[in-house]
């Protein structure tokens, strides 16, 4: 049995033709003890949740999908333009896993906030997250899973989420339980 037990309703799959960029760490005003989030973040989650709401508006009734105490299980891939180097002859055609300097909990941070509201009443709905950083194929659409929003090349934020039921009475629950992506899948 997996760590979690599936729940009835269905999986929302978004494809988001957007250049992932992590939560910028909270800046502090000269004056006084004011903090904020930088202009740059914001702007990319307000981009982020305008395509979410515009993919959901013909699928979803009201918002947010998961209501409060609904606890949600998300996977998020981030595809990012493939660099030149990464482009020749002799590199595969496929996704290409990225090691750049964004933290990937940053970017998945940026992506939990600015979905609040429309996926989830609370980001603390979240009881599992799971993410990766890649590069886009280099002829092939970027997607390797069934999108809701088409199919096309470059950076794009692809997110899956299922709401799930609690964790299985035994106690033990081990990390190698988790369903692989293969298995996220409508049933």
């Amino acid at each position: 049995m997996g760590l979690f037990r599936r729940s009835s309703q269905p999986i929302v799959r978004l494809d988001i033709p957007i250049t992932p960029i992590p939560k910028g760490r909270p800046r502090f005003s000269r004056r006084g003890s004011r903090t904020y989030t930088p202009a740059r973040t914001l702007d990319y989650e307000k981009a982020l949740r305008a395509e979410v709401v515009k993919g959901l508006s013909d699928q979803a009734d009201e918002f947010p999908v998961y209501p409060k105490g609904v606890h949600v299980r998300i996977m998020v891939d981030f595809i990012f333009e493939r660099p030149k180097t990464k482009s020749r002859k002799k590199d595969p055609d496929g996704l290409l896993w990225r090691i750049g300097r964004e933290d990937g909990d940053n970017l998945e941070k940026a992506v939990l906030d600015a979905l609040k509201g429309v996926l989830w009443h609370d980001d603390n709905q979240v009881v599992s997250v799971t993410w990766r950083k890649m590069y886009a194929p280099k002829r092939t659409p970027c997607s390797e899973h069934g999108t809701l929003m088409g199919e096309a090349r470059g950076p794009r934020v692809c997110i899956y989420t299922r709401a799930v039921t609690e964790c299985p009475v035994q106690r033990t629950c081990s990390f190698g339980a988790l369903l692989p992506f293969e298995d996220y899948e409508d049933e």
